[in-house]
């Protein structure tokens, strides 16, 4: 059990302070799901309108891996070789250890790819002028008929091997002696499953339980404005220790803590505590009810 004193983490009765570092602010990891349980199909689909022709796109109640529905996608390959990109926005993600993706997929063809693009906000790619992107491959789907859970991780190992050829792509783009790929502030903004379909299949995709996270959130804008050269200096902690005392907002801070029981946040302000610990540390509602009773 864990308690956050904005920016501040209690942990086994020892008090450790978060400082502001590769992460411009300290926040709260969280996951995202998606069911596909309703509304628009949200996969965005891309291939030469030539090669291939989508038959059908929609939510589907009949195929699906759990719950109400999935995304189903219906294409029939018409040149020899066709590759087909499924795109699918994410929450921006830091580019972490623990970060991964995950989804299930069913289709009656093997060979499917899941991958995630890999944004680098302070490397400029000399092709476009904007940041830099970076496709890292995850698992492929090898089972056709059955559902097949595919995951992406390991994620920054599988940037770190791909540097060398980054290296090598950007000296022959620009002409200048070798340099390092600035991968600070890298995150993730998009789940993509590459297909490559032969001439003459029609192929099904049904996608479902998508999994992602954790997610320690990531400012595309911020970083962009970081490219362009206005950098702004890193925002403080709200709490940190000076020596053996602990100040929160720059004043000196007496800990008067008391565990959560669902009492009513006033109550336990009118009581003089000021740190609640509580059982989830990512219960957002109750973590601002109880700031905005001054715990």
């Amino acid at each position: 059990m864990r308690l956050f004193v904005r920016g501040a983490l209690w942990q086994r009765g020892c008090l450790f302070v978060l400082l502001a570092g590769a992460v411009a602010a300290v926040c709260a990891a969280r996951d995202y799901d998606d069911g596909f349980e309703s509304g628009q199909p949200s996969w965005e689909a891309t291939f030469d309108q030539t090669a291939a022709r989508m038959i059908g796109h929609a939510r589907s109640q009949t195929t699906r891996h759990q719950g109400e529905s999935a995304e189903l996608l219906e294409i029939e390959a018409l040149a020899p070789v066709t590759d087909v990109q499924l795109e699918h926005a994410l929450p921006p993600a830091r580019l972490i250890d623990d970060l991964v993706l995950a989804l299930w997929l069913h289709s009656n063809q093997d060979g499917a790819t899941l991958r995630v693009r890999v944004v680098l906000p302070r490397q400029i790619d000399p092709r476009t002028g904007q940041p830099f992107t970076v496709v890292l491959d995850g698992e492929s789907y090898t089972k056709p008929g059955t559902w097949k859970q595919l995951t992406c991780d390991n994620l920054p190992a599988r940037l770190r091997r791909m540097l060398p050829q980054l290296r090598k792509t950007l000296q022959a783009e620009t002409g200048a002696p070798r340099q390092d790929v600035d991968t600070s502030g890298a995150y993730v903004d998009a789940a993509i499953i590459s297909i490559r379909m032969n001439r003459g299949s029609r192929s099904r995709f049904a996608i479902d339980d998508l999994h992602w996270g954790p997610i320690v959130d990531a400012s595309a804008e911020r970083e962009l404005q970081l490219v362009a050269g206005t950098e702004a200096p890193p925002p403080q902690p709200d709490a940190k220790l000076v020596g053996k005392l602990l100040y929160v907002k720059g004043q000196p801070y007496f800990q008067r803590i008391v565990p959560y029981h669902g009492e009513r946040p006033g109550e336990l302000a009118k009581m003089h505590f000021n740190l609640a610990w509580v059982p989830d540390y990512q219960d957002e509602p109750l973590l601002r009810e109880l700031e905005q009773s001054g715990l």
